[in-house]
């Protein structure tokens, strides 16, 4: 997931080509996002010895296809479809047979029981980010999980939606390489009450973008989004939403643990 988030030129002269472009720029990265999840090195930052069930189910049920691995090099943290020994530095792969799968298996088991909302939870966050279309792949001896997978249906509540959040990071940093402030970003995402041509509000010159172009942004982006979320109308939640981005990107285990844009007891952010 690293770096999704649309790359614009420091300086453009604004045109309505410009504007739609941005917005397509964003959109792309967006739709490019389970791609440069999948090829994001997985394993960097984790330590399969240590994974609890918890993180476990999660792993499986990410970008990659951990069925395809022969097994897994503890020293690079790197999995091979092939070899029985690391083509990097020759040491002997933790091997992914039944044994194991049935002990990781175990794992989950205890998890899903202890926390009955965890596989909701879970096929929620796949779902809102990579669609329904494609599913899990789960190795052989976990038949199980993939049926009890496919029984399971969305949460009663509201569920947490990733791609939002995914979605504002993009737009923020697109529109922040256009020199607009992050005060000037909260407007832009907003409001439409923006006068023709260049101007200046409250000490404000939003990067001597002309008016109309900063509506056609904000309407783009309230057409993409639907409900404008909290992290575009308030600046604190704006960094909540960025920090959050920025540690999913930057940090294996803090996906796998489903760490949450704020903690609450029971409800989803």
């Amino acid at each position: 997931m690293a770096n999704e988030h649309a790359k614009i030129g420091t300086q453009v002269e604004m045109t309505e080509d410009n504007v739609w472009e941005i917005a397509k720029r964003v959109l792309a990265c967006v739709g490019g996002l389970r791609r440069r999840m999948n090829k994001k090195k997985w394993s960097k930052g984790i330590d399969l010895h240590t994974l609890s069930g918890v993180e476990w189910l999660r792993l499986l049920t990410g970008e990659t296809n951990l069925a395809g691995l022969v097994g897994w090099c503890a020293r690079c943290r790197s999995g091979t479809c092939r070899e029985d020994t690391c083509p990097r530095c020759g040491m002997e792969l933790l091997i992914f047979d039944e044994q194991f799968w049935s002990q990781i298996g175990h794992k989950i088991r205890r998890a899903l029981q202890k926390d009955r909302t965890l596989l909701f939870r879970v096929k929620s966050d796949r779902e809102n980010l990579y669609g329904t279309k494609h599913k899990p792949i789960f190795p052989a001896s976990l038949e199980w999980l993939l049926k009890l997978w496919e029984q399971t249906s969305r949460p009663p509540h509201q569920p947490f939606k990733p791609r939002v959040h995914y979605l504002v990071a993009n737009w923020i940093a697109s529109l922040r390489q256009l020199g607009l402030s992050k005060e000037e970003i909260i407007e832009v995402l907003n409001k439409d009450d923006f006068p023709n041509g260049q101007f200046e509000r409250q000490g404000k010159d939003y990067a001597k973008i002309p008016g109309e172009e900063l509506r056609k942004l904000g309407e783009t982006f309230r057409q993409v989004v639907g409900d404008v979320p909290s992290s575009v109308r308030d600046l604190s939640e704006m960094w909540r939403t960025m920090q959050w981005v920025d540690r999913q990107r930057s940090v294996p285990m803090a996906r796998l643990r489903g760490e949450r844009v704020r903690k609450r007891d029971r409800a989803e952010d």
